[in-house]
């Protein structure tokens, strides 16, 4: 969990190392894309709209149990999506019984190869599962995450078979 007062500081580090002319997506839910949204815009930039992922089942809870979360997708400076004909709603079975946030590595093949090209680099700053580290391998692109959680790593490493450091 990432505490909401820390997303000036984080937002704000993720637009300073970011390239000019790429993409930015960030996983959420509704209450946390109202704050993202007006953090994001004030350090440059453009937001272009929630895409949905549709999980494809329910989740846990109450009164209108969710299926869905949201991927903010932002952009700094200009830079054309590669398939201009991908909806917005992405659909994608979620992960059971692996990592507690686990996304499916083709929901997020789906995100590398809409914004990137073989051999670029693609950073995911909070690597949890490894699924954006493995979707770019898959994609051919040069990958670098971080993770503070010692469970993150553990299963990352477990998953792709070495031995943890």
């Amino acid at each position: 969990i990432f505490p909401n007062e820390r997303f000036p500081e984080l937002i704000e580090q993720i637009y300073r190392v970011l390239k000019n002319n790429s993409h930015f997506y960030l996983f959420c839910d509704q209450e946390t894309m109202f704050v993202i949204k007006p953090i994001a815009e004030a350090v440059g930039f453009k937001f272009w709209k929630p895409i949905v992922w549709d999980k494809c089942a329910i989740g846990m809870g109450y009164h209108y149990r969710a299926r869905y979360e949201f991927i903010l997708f932002f952009e700094k400076g200009k830079r054309k999506l590669n398939d201009l004909g991908m909806p917005d709603v992405l659909e994608e079975k979620r992960v059971w019984r692996g990592y507690p946030t686990e996304k499916p590595v083709a929901l997020i093949e789906k995100l590398v190869s809409q914004s990137s090209l073989d051999g670029e680099l693609i950073i995911d700053p909070f690597f949890g599962s490894g699924a954006t580290l493995i979707a770019a391998d898959n994609l051919n692109r040069e990958s670098c995450g971080t993770d503070i959680s010692r469970s993150a790593h553990d299963y990352l490493h477990n998953r792709i078979g070495i031995n943890a450091i």
